[in-house]
C-alpha cells in the first residue's frame, strides 16, 4: 500500500491520495472513515472534538477493524467520513434489500438522515463525507434516490439540509469562496451579454 500510495503522488502529485479508506491505515493524504452510526447523538460523542476523534480513531475502530496498522499515527491529515448513514427505507414484503438500519416510511428516513448530517456538519474535525449512498443499488435499498433515480425524499430539504455550513471550515475560506464564485457568475453574465445575438433568416 505504501508502494501504490507513493507511485499514485508521484505520477500526480497536484491530487491528494488515499491509501486505504475506511481502516488498515497505512498511508494516505486524506483518512477517511467507515462510520455508520444510526443517530447523530453517537456521531457527536465521537467527532465533537479532537480528542474525541483520536478516541474514536484509536479505541473505538466504529468498522470493527484496526483502523491504523504497521504503527501509523495521524499526522494532520484531515479527516472524512467516506462512509457513513446506510439508511434503508422499509421495503414491501417480496423485495430483496439491505441497509444499515430501516426505517419504516419517508418520513423518518427523511429525520434520520437530518439527525446525521446535522451531526457531521456540526464537528469541528470532520473535513468532509460522502453519504451511503445516493442511489439503491440491486438489494441495498439505502439509497436518497431509487434505482430508477427518482428521489425517495423532498429534495428541497436535502439541499437544504447539505449546503449548511459546517463547522469545520474556517469562515474566512467560506468568505473568498463566496467571492469567487460571485466573480465568476458575474463574468459569466458579462460574457453573455456581449455576445451578439443572431435571426435565422428563412
Amino acid at each position: 500500500m505504501r508502494g501504490l500510495y507513493h507511485l499514485t503522488a508521484a505520477l500526480d502529485p497536484t491530487r491528494p491520495v488515499i491509501g486505504n479508506d475506511g481502516w488498515e491505515i497505512v498511508e494516505g493524504d486524506i483518512l477517511g472513515v467507515h462510520d455508520y452510526a444510526l443517530d447523530g447523538a453517537t456521531l457527536r460523542e465521537r467527532y465533537c472534538s479532537a480528542e474525541a476523534l483520536e478516541h474514536t480513531l484509536a479505541s473505538v475502530q466504529p468498522a470493527r477493524r484496526n483502523f491504523y496498522l504497521a504503527g501509523h499515527h495521524r499526522k494532520g491529515e484531515p479527516v472524512m467520513l467516506t462512509e457513513f448513514g446506510g439508511l434503508s427505507h422499509a421495503p414491501a414484503d417480496s423485495d430483496r434489500w439491505w441497509g444499515y438500519g430501516t426505517l419504516p416510511d419517508t418520513d423518518t428516513l427523511l429525520s434520520s438522515y437530518e439527525d446525521l448530517l446535522n451531526a457531521v456538519l456540526d464537528s469541528p474535525v470532520i473535513a468532509g463525507f460522502c453519504y451511503t449512498q445516493l442511489t439503491d443499488t440491486e438489494q441495498e435499498t439505502n439509497g436518497l434516490l431509487r434505482e430508477d433515480r427518482t428521489p425517495k425524499l423532498d429534495m428541497k430539504r436535502v439541499k437544504a439540509i447539505n449546503t449548511r455550513v459546517s463547522r469545520a471550515v474556517q469562515h474566512d475560506v467560506l468568505q473568498e469562496i463566496h467571492a469567487l464564485a460571485d466573480e465568476r457568475r458575474r463574468e459569466q453574465m458579462r460574457a453573455q451579454a456581449s455576445q451578439p445575438t443572431s435571426v435565422n433568416d428563412r
